[in-house]
């Protein structure tokens, strides 16, 4: 944990919140689906690394290209730990999982430490370069499947966050139309019916969100119809989709008041 709170340089990643934030308010229905890409990309851009540390020769190059691997890779696994360390409000369950989680992640940063120091000792080339494959290994064993349920269990909860700010959104204008008193005014604006359409939508966003977290809890082996990333996607477009017409909603509560 020291060395957890020693380290201060977070490279954020692909995978940040103000990317959601993106994909649920502005980008079109069909680039969402960028988002189920993420845990790709992270593994490919630690995995590309590892590989171009093959090809350098001499002992000094061979090992700053792996020390750099080694350094993007704490600095990646940190990020996702504070990330999970800082959710708060999580249920019972959900605390269990997220300290299992924790646990994961501060062997992987172990893992790490102990194959820098490791690096540091090795006085030849040969020797960092199976130091390279080791890690390759590892991080096909043990790591990414390790790291995908720390990213499913933060997609699902930055899902349930960008509900919770859109069911409130909701309840706003809502409250709002509740308080004008020409009905007949709101049935020709379509008022009404825009409101009954974006409510439909953060209900079937709350039950995919809520889909995703069953998944979570769940101890069964069987693959999923729908993967977690796959119903935080979804959840995300419903999300959209509520957004869009609230934007209308307003659009036409400016023209109805002038």
């Amino acid at each position: 944990n020291r060395r957890i709170i020693r380290r201060t340089h977070i490279i954020m990643s692909k995978f940040s919140i103000g990317l959601l934030v993106a994909l649920a308010l502005s980008l079109p229905a069909t680039q969402s689906r960028a988002q189920s890409g993420v845990l790709k990309s992270i593994i490919e851009d630690i995995s590309d690394s590892v590989e171009k540390v093959k090809e350098v020769d001499d002992l000094a190059n061979r090992k700053n290209a792996l020390r750099k691997v080694l350094d993007f890779s704490i600095s990646r696994t940190e990020n996702f730990y504070n990330r999970l360390k800082n959710l708060e409000g999580l249920e019972p369950g959900f605390v269990d999982l997220r300290e299992s989680l924790l646990s994961s992640l501060e062997k992987f940063l172990a893992y790490y430490e102990n194959a820098l120091a490791a690096l540091e000792e090795a006085r030849e080339a040969a020797v960092v370069k199976q130091i390279g494959v080791e890690i390759k290994n590892w991080r096909n064993e043990i790591f990414n499947p390790g790291i995908e349920k720390v990213i499913d269990f933060l997609l699902v909860f930055q899902g349930e966050e960008f509900l919770e700010l859109a069911n409130n959104r909701f309840e706003r204008i809502s409250g709002d139309l509740n308080r004008l008193k020409d009905i007949k005014l709101l049935k020709k604006f379509r008022l009404q019916g825009l409101l009954g359409s974006s409510s439909a939508d953060l209900k079937q966003a709350k039950e995919l969100i809520s889909e995703a977290k069953e998944i979570l809890l769940s101890a069964s082996d069987e693959e999923p119809e729908n993967s977690i990333q796959d119903l935080v996607e979804l959840t995300l477009v419903k999300i959209k989709s509520a957004y869009k017409k609230f934007l209308e909603i307003n659009a036409q509560l400016k023209e109805l008041l002038q």
